[in-house]
Protein backbone atom coordinates (compact mmCIF):
# COMPACT_ATOMS: atom_id res chain seq x y z
CA UNK A 1 0.00 0.00 0.00
CA UNK A 2 2.95 2.26 0.62
CA UNK A 3 4.12 2.45 -2.75
CA UNK A 4 0.60 2.33 -4.48
CA UNK A 5 -0.01 5.33 -6.75
CA UNK A 6 -3.03 6.31 -4.80
CA UNK A 7 -3.78 9.30 -2.18
CA UNK A 8 -4.61 9.06 1.05
CA UNK A 9 -8.10 8.65 0.61
CA UNK A 10 -8.03 5.77 -2.04
CA UNK A 11 -5.85 3.85 0.06
CA UNK A 12 -8.33 3.66 2.82
CA UNK A 13 -10.96 3.22 0.71
CA UNK A 14 -8.99 0.11 -0.76
CA UNK A 15 -7.87 -1.35 2.67
CA UNK A 16 -11.63 -1.68 3.36
CA UNK A 17 -12.27 -2.95 0.43
CA UNK A 18 -9.89 -6.06 1.33
CA UNK A 19 -11.12 -6.01 4.70
CA UNK A 20 -14.76 -6.64 3.37
CA UNK A 21 -13.48 -9.05 0.92
CA UNK A 22 -11.42 -11.19 3.62
CA UNK A 23 -14.83 -10.30 5.94
CA UNK A 24 -17.00 -11.71 3.66
CA UNK A 25 -14.74 -15.19 2.54
CA UNK A 26 -14.12 -15.77 6.40
CA UNK A 27 -17.84 -15.69 6.96
CA UNK A 28 -18.61 -17.73 4.03
CA UNK A 29 -16.31 -20.38 5.02
CA UNK A 30 -17.63 -20.29 8.76
CA UNK A 31 -21.19 -21.04 7.41
CA UNK A 32 -19.78 -23.73 5.02
CA UNK A 33 -18.19 -25.29 7.90
CA UNK A 34 -21.30 -24.78 10.51
CA UNK A 35 -23.59 -26.25 8.00
CA UNK A 36 -21.47 -29.65 7.75
CA UNK A 37 -23.10 -32.96 6.94
CA UNK A 38 -23.66 -33.85 10.34
CA UNK A 39 -25.54 -30.48 11.40
CA UNK A 40 -27.68 -29.82 8.39
CA UNK A 41 -27.79 -33.12 5.69
CA UNK A 42 -30.01 -31.37 3.70
CA UNK A 43 -28.79 -27.89 3.52
CA UNK A 44 -26.64 -28.33 0.16
CA UNK A 45 -29.77 -30.15 -1.64
CA UNK A 46 -32.13 -27.50 -0.59
CA UNK A 47 -29.59 -25.17 -2.13
CA UNK A 48 -29.37 -26.86 -4.84
CA UNK A 49 -33.56 -27.19 -5.46
CA UNK A 50 -33.45 -23.30 -5.07
CA UNK A 51 -31.37 -22.69 -7.98
CA UNK A 52 -32.97 -25.22 -10.24
CA UNK A 53 -36.10 -23.72 -9.73
CA UNK A 54 -34.93 -19.92 -10.47
CA UNK A 55 -33.14 -21.45 -13.49
CA UNK A 56 -36.36 -23.38 -14.16
CA UNK A 57 -37.71 -19.75 -14.84
CA UNK A 58 -36.11 -19.51 -17.89
CA UNK A 59 -34.71 -16.00 -16.12
CA UNK A 60 -31.30 -17.07 -15.87
CA UNK A 61 -29.89 -18.60 -19.42
CA UNK A 62 -26.56 -18.06 -19.07
CA UNK A 63 -26.38 -19.76 -15.53
CA UNK A 64 -28.45 -22.27 -16.69
CA UNK A 65 -25.77 -22.92 -19.39
CA UNK A 66 -23.02 -23.13 -16.82
CA UNK A 67 -24.66 -25.68 -14.88
CA UNK A 68 -24.51 -28.44 -17.92
CA UNK A 69 -20.87 -28.03 -17.45
CA UNK A 70 -19.28 -30.85 -15.54
CA UNK A 71 -16.53 -28.09 -13.82
CA UNK A 72 -20.08 -27.42 -12.49
CA UNK A 73 -19.87 -30.25 -10.25
CA UNK A 74 -16.75 -29.04 -8.44
CA UNK A 75 -18.29 -25.92 -6.97
CA UNK A 76 -19.22 -26.22 -3.39
CA UNK A 77 -15.85 -28.03 -2.98
CA UNK A 78 -14.54 -26.47 0.36
CA UNK A 79 -11.49 -27.62 -0.65
CA UNK A 80 -11.72 -24.78 -3.51
CA UNK A 81 -11.92 -22.26 -0.58
CA UNK A 82 -8.25 -21.07 -0.98
CA UNK A 83 -8.05 -20.97 -4.70
CA UNK A 84 -11.42 -18.76 -5.04
CA UNK A 85 -9.86 -16.74 -2.01
CA UNK A 86 -7.09 -16.19 -4.01
CA UNK A 87 -8.22 -15.94 -7.30
CA UNK A 88 -10.81 -12.95 -6.05
CA UNK A 89 -8.50 -10.67 -3.75
CA UNK A 90 -6.27 -10.94 -6.93
CA UNK A 91 -8.86 -9.35 -8.78
CA UNK A 92 -9.91 -7.06 -6.57
CA UNK A 93 -6.50 -5.99 -6.34
CA UNK A 94 -5.98 -6.40 -10.32
CA UNK A 95 -8.87 -4.07 -10.45
CA UNK A 96 -7.76 -1.50 -8.28
CA UNK A 97 -4.78 -0.97 -10.16
CA UNK A 98 -6.56 -0.54 -13.07
CA UNK A 99 -8.42 1.74 -11.74
CA UNK A 100 -5.28 3.65 -10.20
CA UNK A 101 -3.79 3.65 -13.43
CA UNK A 102 -6.47 5.98 -14.98
CA UNK A 103 -6.10 9.21 -15.90
CA UNK A 104 -7.81 10.79 -12.95
CA UNK A 105 -8.38 7.40 -11.16
CA UNK A 106 -8.04 6.48 -7.79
Amino acid sequence: MATAPLDTTAKFDLIALVDDYVFGHVLRAGEQQARSAAQNPGHAAEIAEYIQRQIATGRFPQLEKLTHDPAAQNLADPGRLDERFERGLRALLDGAATDAARPGGQ
